[in-house]
């Protein structure tokens, strides 16, 4: 267990001092004749014009030459589904059969420029999924020197062999905080800081690192816990791997949390067991049931809420309330509110969507 309460202010930000990212060019095409893909359709075929823009940003004309003939319309759907669909592998497939027969049709003196510059917008977004999932991205925090701080970290490393550069349009750091009192009276809140200004990541094979933000983690008078999760939400960007850029979008970073404990709590953790056998026994203090809760690790809340469940089903409503607290701070869950029998039907949910993802 480690202290945390976050309170941020702008001042609190680190400036990192990162160059601001390039940015793209906005690509047209001609449409002729040829290409009418209708709503969604449309917008991906542009937006795979945009990444041949991407591509092209470091100089390169990225306006498109030539028309979209009606006869390669079929494949050009069937791609813009695939890749909307996020069906990657079959995307691939349609883009490299489609890509042998512009080669063949160009030898034979057909129109192909146009389709050849969508088909590698296409290729680009894929391209960029590749890179975008071959990083490793998480959150952590780190205590600063001296007592009351603490640092929220980004670290980044590539499963790649070949180092690459990263450059998000800017980030969104989501803090979730919630805090348990005692007597199992409990307040959240949320807050976003915007990260204009994040670093441009160089990633390779081990790991770096970036500090985002600094929170203080001061616990508030008579709370027994507090609980604060991380998370980074990035704005689409590029992925760089040499010369080149691609589209980067939809990053994953694994979030972080750090839970805060009274100054006369031990930070021992404690197993699930614990708090299920006090339960067991019928006329527990809430004070008690809270404070062996809010010590179970993390990795062990899932186990408490297996072990209560069945003991909770045998429960009357009044037998249950007291556990309410301890319910909404394991699961982590708002919508049961404070109704003992609304949590039970919960637990019960939760049972049959377990047994049924096995």
């Amino acid at each position: 267990m480690s202290p945390s309460s976050p309170h941020s202010s702008p001042g609190d930000l680190l400036s990192s001092g990162a160059p601001a990212c390039p940015s793209s060019s906005q690509a047209g095409v001609k449409t002729g004749g040829g290409f009418r893909a209708a709503g969604s359709l449309w917008r991906l075929a542009c937006l795979a014009l945009v990444a041949v823009a991407c591509r092209a940003s470091e100089g390169g004309d990225a306006r498109p030459s030539g028309v979209i003939l009606p006869r390669y319309q079929p494949s050009l759907t069937a791609l813009a589904d695939a890749v909307r669909a996020h069906d990657d592998e079959i995307a691939r497939h349609i883009a490299t059969t489609l890509e042998a027969r512009l080669a063949a049709d160009q030898a034979r003196g057909i129109e192909t420029e146009g389709t050849r510059q969508m088909l590698e917008g296409f290729q680009n977004i894929l391209e960029g999924r590749r890179l975008v999932e071959s990083l490793d991205l998480q959150l952590t925090d780190r205590p600063e020197a001296g007592e009351g701080r603490t640092t929220v970290i980004l670290r980044a490393r590539t499963k790649l062999e070949r180092p690459l550069a990263l450059r998000p349009g800017g980030a969104l750091l989501r803090v979730h905080r919630r805090t348990l009192t005692p007597e199992g009276i409990e307040s959240r809140s949320v807050r976003t800081i915007g990260i204009d200004d994040l670093s441009l990541l160089e990633v390779s094979g081990e790991w770096c690192e970036v500090p985002l933000a600094s929170f203080s983690t001061t616990i508030p008078a008579g709370a027994l816990a507090t609980r604060t999760h991380w998370t980074l939400d990035f704005l689409a960007g590029q992925i760089q791997l040499g010369e080149e850029a691609y589209p980067a979008q939809e990053v994953q970073v694994a979030g972080a949390e750090r839970v805060d404990l009274a100054i006369f709590l031990p930070n021992a953790s404690l197993p699930a067991e614990e708090l299920v056998r006090l339960a067991d026994r019928g006329g527990a203090p809430l004070a008690a049931l809270v404070e062996r809760t809010v010590r179970i690790a993390p990795d062990q809340r899932e186990r408490a809420l297996d072990l209560l469940t069945p003991l909770v089903e045998g429960m009357t409503a009044e037998e249950i309330e007291p556990l309410v607290p301890s319910l909404r701070w394991l699961s982590g869950a708002e919508a049961p509110g404070r109704d003992p029998l609304a949590w039970r039907n919960w637990l019960r949910a939760r049972a049959r969507s377990v047994a049924d993802s096995r």
